[in-house]
């Protein structure tokens, strides 16, 4: 299968992180974020599951994958990356795709 370019790179940067630092991570994909800047509930469904996954050691590191935000929300990935802050996951643990 080919994948389209942005996402070669993508894969090229995660396959990356994975070999230099020995991290496994979870990706979270984008989805709506409100006018409230409060997550959709698919968004928090997925957010709540990786978290659970990085607290039971499961996973290392988080990629918050998402895109614009409709309503002059802010950016999915930046609502994403609040959250799991409050969750105590650490910023170098957190890889941010705003594409």
């Amino acid at each position: 299968m080919k994948f389209p370019e942005r996402n070669q790179i993508i894969i090229k940067e995660l396959s990356k992180i994975s070999q230099e630092k020995n991290q496994i991570c979870g990706v979270i994909f984008g989805a709506k974020v409100y006018s409230n800047n409060n997550p959709s509930d698919a968004l928090y469904d997925r957010l709540q599951t990786g978290i659970e996954l990085y607290k039971n050691k499961v996973i290392n590191c988080l990629v918050l994958s998402g895109g614009k935000s409709q309503n002059n929300a802010q950016h999915e990935v930046e609502v994403m990356k609040k959250i799991a802050q409050q969750n105590n996951i650490p910023t170098k643990n957190l890889y941010l795709d705003f594409a």
